[in-house]
């Protein structure tokens, strides 16, 4: 037993026995039925009723319903026909008197439905018009006043009608007009729930006839309910008492207010509702509004202050808001939800939110930056920036000997195929992107060019500026992304690089932190100040990982190793885990895993000059000793790992270089990646190995791009070891292939013997049951017509004929995806189509190979466009200024064919039906041949006809 995978939780979760460590329907229904035993579904059942929906027929048997249905009677609604008994169905009623609805005809008897309607009076609404008494009809309203709305008209009685009203006086609306009396109508005004969450109810006092609107009902509805005042209508008698109802409803309820109409304002009535709630004043018309006055509601509620005219707003108002912290500067700055109960400080007067005093303030209590001069304000971290940047000393080591320097336009992406022949994945990668230098320039123009004076301003500025430039850089890229550290100075500009690009970036980040983000925000006069500390490296560290940890996706590791285990589950390695593991424990893991990656640092220990007795690290790190120490402390991780990994795909993503850190020779299968230097070069060592530091942004402001290298397909396979032939297998190990490559499947869940046919890495599965195969397609299975050698035999030459007819098909889809992915847009291929976006879409015809532009918003309809050139002006606008440089520089082959063939008119036309979609449903099986190694389709006719236009269309029938 590998103890290292159950301290990582990395063993697939057994359905079954998680079944019953939580017994729910959810759980029951990803059982695989031919799993599901007596005892198991009892359980479930047992804990959660409505389970019984995902149970095997065979198993549905009396005494599981009775278990189900005494403990929740809508579970009757997934007992079999032939198991419903009179004797169940009365359980199930007396359980829920709603599961009335789902008894059949035949066993709806009197007393079932007494049953029911006793349980629930809603139930009225099933019981059969000729099973329907007096009697029933008084137990439901007795129950709720409401359920009158259920009674029909020929049971409706005065007496049924008062017990109604007397229960819940909103009944009123279902008493017939002829039946509301005056009793009936007081009783209803005063005899209602308060406890409304929202406006499905009118008050009563909208149904009371107005012969009985009297002042003395009048004033009973809004002693009982002041809010009743909204609903209360503009008849003669309400007019008439109208003044004295008005200020009887402002005194109660100073938020009726609002209900009435300003002309029956009086100064007496305003400070009667302000004195009961002083949030009142938000219906006070400026007349009635004093200085005095609104000093006085400040100081009993200083949420008032939402609501005051700005010229009644003091300076002394606004500093007590800012001393008492209820001050709320912008919500979409903060991944944070703003409270309820603060004060946004755009309410603040401009001239206040300026205000020397009011800006000092702010400062002190929110410890940020805010500029004395008036002009605007601006976070401490960008301050120091603007201080420092011209004096800003920043050791940089030169490039190693070995390497090769390369020097590339900023918006020119380099590929980098570390791979030989087969199948291949990108990473990318990017580093020291500095953002303090690449766009406070560029924020502080736009800030003082538009007049603009808060620090949300700026703030905003900095996220347009930031969203703005990592669009670019990702446009048409997804998967890996590796960054390699000192993205910034402080944790502050930190959190707002990685909260803008995890909501940009469609795929896995993994990172490291490099020196700078060890500064902590320090200035270079906390550097030089001998009495300054800084923070232990591990708390700052954590800061970063704390905000990284709340962003699904994004994996900030130190000293950690990242794997990918089955191609399934990402996990972390702590370096105390891999440090303390057993050798073969770890190994055994690795070898199961698609993707490893170590990160970290790395530290400057080996590096004689450039260390951190150069400042690297500022107060972070002082000592050489402690540089080593920490450089010594990432080396010990990277040795456990050749121990265990030497021969696998490992990536070593680092800030500083290689030989900062180690000793020797790199290792010859693995990659290196890293920053630092500003040196963009690449190393190819003698060993073999490759160190990729050519994708640093640096200092200067440029374009930010994305480098990229290829690896092996990222794939888990159990059959690794199996030699070719056919092998008979689990439907476990069935799923754990299909999760391996990334295959979408819910498992064979069919009785029978499942066969993997393995040849040349080529698979395909066929299951074996009652004297007859089946092709599985996923988890749905299609009959096959000869023997299972008879396929083994025939598989690569069905691939062969497969190829050579759909190459120049699959290419030209190829070609498309790629110039849909450099003008900005997905490129995804599935079927026959090409994603421009979510939407946008290129159809090509496996027929004839023409093409079809189209918006489609689901599959029953589309928009279709004459050109992709429309489509893309008319859907897709922020691909156009893309899409026409790439046209003018005539990098888009195949995309300029399309123009050229393609009306040049700005023609739509909506078009429905499916059609179009079953071709590229068959192109779509064939695909998983390419791009999976799968066989999911099979066409005799393939491996006999001749003429390639007769393949196709056999294989598209």
């Amino acid at each position: 037993m590998n103890k290292l995978t159950e301290q990582l939780n990395l063993n697939e979760i057994n359905i079954v026995e998680y079944a019953y460590k939580r017994p729910q329907a959810w759980v029951l229904k990803r059982v695989p039925k031919l799993q599901q035993t007596e005892d198991l579904v009892k359980y479930v059942c047992s804990h959660d009723s409505l389970a019984l929906k995902y149970v095997s027929r065979k198993l549905k048997t009396a005494e599981l319903c009775y278990i189900a249905v005494s403990n929740d009677g809508s579970a009757l609604e997934f007992v079999p026909k032939e198991l419903k008994t009179n004797e169940l169905c009365e359980i199930a009623v007396s359980q829920n008197g709603l599961s009335l609805n789902l008894v059949p005809q035949n066993f709806i008897t009197k007393e079932l439905c007494y049953k029911a309607v006793s349980n629930d009076g809603c139930a009225l609404e099933f019981v059969p018009k000729e099973l329907i008494t007096n009697e029933l009809c008084e137990i439901a309203v007795s129950q709720s006043g409401l359920f009158l709305s259920l009674v029909p008209k020929n049971f409706i009685t005065k007496e049924l009608c008062y017990k109604a009203v007397l229960n819940d006086g909103r009944a009123l609306e279902y008493v017939p007009y002829k039946m509301r009396t005056s009793k009936i109508s007081e009783k209803a005004v005063s005899h209602f729930s308060l406890l409304r969450k929202n406006n499905q109810y009118e008050y009563p006092i909208a149904f009371v006839p107005e012969r009985y609107l009297t002042e003395e009902l009048l004033t009973t509805a809004i002693k009982y309910c002041p809010l009743s005042l909204r609903d209360m209508p503009n008849t003669p008698n309400v007019r008439k008492n109208a003044k004295k109802i008005y200020n009887l409803a402002a005194s109660l309820n100073g938020l009726t207010l609002r209900y009435i109409p300003t002309n029956y304002y009086s100064k007496s009535m305003i400070t009667a509702a302000l004195q009961n709630d002083p949030l009142s004043i938000q219906y006070v018309p400026d007349r009635f509004i004093t200085q005095e006055l609104v000093n006085t509601l400040f100081e009993q509620n200083y949420m008032t202050f939402l609501y005051f005219p700005q010229e009644y707003i003091t300076l002394d108002m606004c500093l007590q808001l800012v001393k008492m912290k209820k001050i709320s500067f912008n919500e979409a700055i903060s991944e944070e939800t703003t409270d309820i109960d603060l004060i946004p400080f755009d309410k603040f007067p401009e001239e206040m939110q300026s205000n020397p005093q009011v800006i000092d303030e702010i400062a002190k209590q929110y410890e940020i930056y805010t500029d004395n001069n008036n002009t605007y304000q601006i976070p401490n971290e960008i301050k120091s920036y603007f201080e420092e940047k011209d004096n800003l000393i920043v050791p940089i080591e030169p490039a190693s000997k070995n390497s090769i320097a390369v020097t590339h336009k900023s918006d020119d992406m380099i590929v980098h195929n570390l791979t030989e022949n087969g199948k291949t994945e990108s990473i990318y990668y990017i580093s020291d992107i500095h953002i303090e230098h690449q766009i406070f320039e560029e924020a502080a123009k736009i800030f003082k060019d538009e007049g603009k004076t808060s620090q949300i301003d700026f703030r905003n500025i900095l996220l347009d500026i930031l969203n703005k430039k990592i669009n670019e850089m990702v446009a048409g890229k997804s998967g890996i992304l590796l960054i390699g550290g000192d993205i910034a100075d402080s944790l502050e500009m930190f959190k707002l690089f990685y909260s803008s690009i995890y909501h940009i970036w469609n795929g896995e980040i993994i990172s490291v932190l490099g020196n700078h983000e060890l500064w902590d925000g320090t200035t270079s006069t906390d550097w030089t100040n001998p009495e300054y500390k800084a923070r232990p490296i591990e708390e700052i560290v954590n800061d970063y990982k704390d905000v990284t940890n709340g962003l699904f996706h994004i994996n900030l590791l130190e000293n950690e190793v990242l794997i990918k285990y089955r191609n399934v589950k990402y996990q972390t390695i702590p370096e105390e885990t891999i440090l303390n593991a057993k050798i073969e424990d770890l190994k055994e893991i690795l070898k199961e895993s698609t993707l490893i990656v170590l990160g970290g640092i790395g530290y400057s220990g080996l590096n004689k000059h450039y260390n951190s007795d150069s400042g690297l690290y500022r107060k972070a790190i002082t000592s050489l000793d402690e540089d080593k120490r920490r450089t010594n402390q990432f080396y010990k991780i990277y040795e456990k790992l050749c121990q265990c990994a030497y021969d696998k795909q490992v990536i070593v993503l680092t800030h500083t270089p290689v030989h900062n850190w180690l000793k020797g020779n790199c290792n010859p299968n693995w990659i290196y990646v890293n920053g630092h230097t500003h040196q963009n070069t690449i190393i190819n060592e003698k060993c073999g190995a490759t160190i990729l530091s050519d994708n640093q942004i640096g200092f200067k402001p440029i374009k930010w791009s994305l480098n990229s290298f290829t690896v092996n397909n990222l794939w888990y396979d159990p059959f690794e070891s199996y030699s070719d032939g056919i092998h008979k297998i689990t439907p476990d190990e069935y799923n754990t292939f299909n999760k391996g490559r990334g295959i979408p499947s819910n498992g064979c869940n069919y009785p029978g013997t499942l066969y993997a046919l393995k040849r040349e890495d080529l698979y395909m599965f066929v299951l074996d049951y009652n004297t007859n195969l089946y092709l599985m397609v996923g988890g749905s299975r299609r009959k096959l017509e000869y023997s299972i050698q008879y396929y083994y035999d025939n598989m690569l030459l069905y691939i062969q004929a497969i190829s050579n007819d759909m190459g120049p098909y699959r290419q030209r889809l190829n070609y498309l995806s790629e110039e849909v992915k450099k003008i900005g847009g997905i490129g995804t291929i599935h079927g026959s189509i090409v994603d421009i976006s979510f939407f946008s879409h290129i159809y090509v015809n496996p027929l004839d190979g023409k093409t079809t532009s189209y918006y489609a918003a689901d599959t029953t309809s589309r928009i279709v466009y004459d050109s992709i050139k429309d489509l893309i002006e008319t859907r897709e606008p922020q691909l156009i200024k893309s899409f026409m440089l790439e046209t003018n520089k005539h990098t888009l082959p195949w995309i300029d064919n399309l123009l050229m063939s393609q009306n040049d008119r700005s023609n739509s036309e909506h078009m429905t039906g499916t059609e179009m979609y079953d071709p590229s449903r068959i192109i779509r099986s064939l695909q998983y041949i390419w791009d999976k190694n799968v066989i999911r389709i099979w066409n005799d006719d393939i491996l006999t006809l001749k003429e390639p236009e007769n393949k196709t269309i056999k294989m598209l029938e």
